[in-house]
């Protein structure tokens, strides 16, 4: 019997070939990283688990990153040993089988090694049976449930925390200052909901969004999942020049009076994915191509229940699995993720609202960090002329700020712009012209 643990113990269950074949199609395809819940510690080689750390640190992974990070931490490795995994793998199509047997082999390792003294103890009559059998049980279990996840030292990060404390906290603004001055603006990590009835102006006010947001300079990756890229322009072309929606949409506006208006637009830093039948999986890929081009600082998803994820389990699953998915993917790469859901009418009467109350998942709630519950309020004259509307924010949860916050917004139907409630702040400037 001790012979055969020791034969286990100087062989034990390992697939290098397998490891070889993760960081290839790693190095071909880098959005891989973020769909495996592999962690440096799995790997066998250590040197297999230093190149997957180096890869899940950096933001660009090829050859030349990987061995400059890794000589920076004191870790030599040969460009030709890497050149051999980069070579490994023709394609990507396996790498969730290769991620599971890596994880299924450094399960068996982890038992294996804290099994090793309950084996002992069982053949040592003094020690209290039940015990050992509990220790077993809870070495199991541990096995199971420990590393899925990258662990960094607490002095580290302490550090880190400490010299990062007197820079200024970078928040994505909404460029709407009412809603600034409430939640501040997004965090880098977040997923934020925008929760509303149908026909209120959900996609209206994530467009306006993403209007101020990219003449503030920041690029923005806008996806629609019901709208077609004509039916955009009509908007974001309104939107940003200040003109009317309904003359552009029925051409009523004449086309050299909208040379200026287009010249505009197309210097804002959008890109537009119009696209129906797309998954979680396909934004999160599209992203991070796009964050390795360093073209991406906040994604815009018009909505979230319209995302194909498939699931066997019902929609409260699914569309759980899917806001975990996004979530995931803000706080690894620090790109936060704005997102209107559906409510329940017979839940959003009179601007009353709790964040539990997204149609048909009400699990959503404890993926999200901010949740704004938009609703109408009461028509009004604009001071520009035509209707406006004033439309009500309520901040229904936020891990940053107080909850319960009450925000006007001013909505011109005529142009579909989203602007400030307090008049004082408001600048209005006159539409573009030929």
């Amino acid at each position: 019997m001790t012979q055969d643990i020791n034969t286990l113990e100087q062989i034990p269950p390992q697939s290098l070939e397998t490891e070889k074949a993760l960081l290839g199609c790693i190095f071909l395809d880098n959005s891989v990283i973020l769909q495996v819940d592999t962690t440096p510690e799995m790997f066998y080689k250590r040197m297999h688990g230093h190149i997957f750390g180096a890869m899940k640190k950096l933001k660009s992974i090829d050859l030349l990153t990987v061995q400059n990070y890794l000589k920076e931490k004191g870790i030599e490795v040969s460009p030709v040993f890497l050149a051999e995994l980069h070579n490994s793998v023709l394609t990507t199509s396996h790498f969730e089988a290769y991620a599971k047997i890596i994880r299924e082999k450094y399960i068996r390792r982890t038992t294996i090694g804290k099994l090793s003294k309950n084996i002992s103890d069982l053949y040592n009559e003094k020690e209290d049976t039940n015990e050992v059998m509990n220790s077993i049980k809870n070495g199991i279990l541990d096995a199971q449930t420990t590393s899925r996840y990258l662990v960094e030292d607490n002095p580290e990060l302490i550090e880190d925390w400490y010299a990062d404390y007197d820079k200024p906290r970078i928040l994505l603004k909404t460029g709407i200052e009412t809603i600034d001055r409430v939640i501040g603006g997004f965090n880098s990590t977040d997923l934020a909901l925008i929760l509303a009835d149908t026909n209120v102006g959900k996609t209206t006010l994530l467009m306006n969004m993403a209007v101020k947001m990219a003449n503030a300079k920041k690029n923005v990756l806008f996806f629609s999942l019901e709208m077609s890229s004509e039916q955009l322009n009509n908007k974001f072309i309104a939107i940003n020049s200040k003109l009317n929606a309904h003359d552009i949409y029925t051409r009523t506006t004449p086309k050299d009076h909208l040379h200026g208006a287009v010249k505009a637009f197309k210097q804002l830093p959008i890109t537009i994915v119009s696209r129906g039948g797309i998954t979680s999986q396909d934004v999160i890929s599209e992203a991070y191509n796009r964050k390795l081009k360093g073209k991406v600082d906040i994604i815009l998803l018009d909505y979230l229940q319209r995302l194909s994820d498939p699931s066997n389990d019902g929609e409260t699953i699914r569309l759980k699995n899917i806001a975990m998915n996004l979530k995931n993917f803000a706080l690894t790469n620090g790109i936060p993720i704005v997102t209107p859901a559906q409510v329940d009418k017979a839940s959003s009467k009179g601007g009353k609202i709790k964040v539990e109350n997204v149609a048909w998942a009400k699990a959503l709630a404890d993926e999200a960090d901010v949740a704004l519950y938009l609703y109408e309020k009461e028509n009004k004259k604009s001071m520009i002329g035509g209707e406006e509307t004033e439309l009500r924010l309520k901040v229904v949860k936020s891990r940053h700020s107080a909850k319960g916050n009450d925000i006007a917004i001013n909505f011109d139907k005529n142009t579909l712009r989203m602007t400030d409630f307090d008049y004082e702040l408001r600048k209005l400037t006159k539409p573009f012209n030929k």
